[in-house]
């Protein structure tokens, strides 16, 4: 849980001073903090931090928000908000489980090359 907690703190400063595609580093971290399922901390955390990040928008503009999910839902070919608002957070689960699946193999390549 501490490493899932730790990836969710770096996914969110480096999602807000970085920008959102900084987010797969802080999967890498969790994933080399893992032991085994380096994948599933990876995407634990990134994930965790990116719906905390859509909460803070709910919560701090709701009405600009949900107009901008409601248009972004209507571009897309009438799809709700909420799958608008899940595809979010899908994005962020995907590039959080590649960083960790990176992060877990980077030990296991150090050592081949340090062979």
């Amino acid at each position: 849980m501490l490493r899932i907690l730790i990836t969710t703190v770096f996914s969110l400063a480096a999602h807000l001073l970085l920008g959102w595609a900084w987010t797969l580093g802080a999967g890498i971290l969790g994933g080399a903090l893992a032991e085994r399922s380096g994948w599933f901390v990876g995407a634990a955390g990134v994930a965790l931090g990116w719906a905390i990040l859509v909460v803070y928008t709910f919560a701090v503009a709701a009405a600009p928000t949900r107009i901008l999910v409601d248009s972004l839902g209507k571009i897309f070919g009438n799809i709700p908000a909420a799958a608008i608002v899940g595809g979010t957070v899908l994005i962020g689960i995907l590039l959080g489980g590649l960083g960790g699946a990176i992060g877990q193999m980077l030990p296991r390549v150090t050592a081949i090359e340090s062979r």
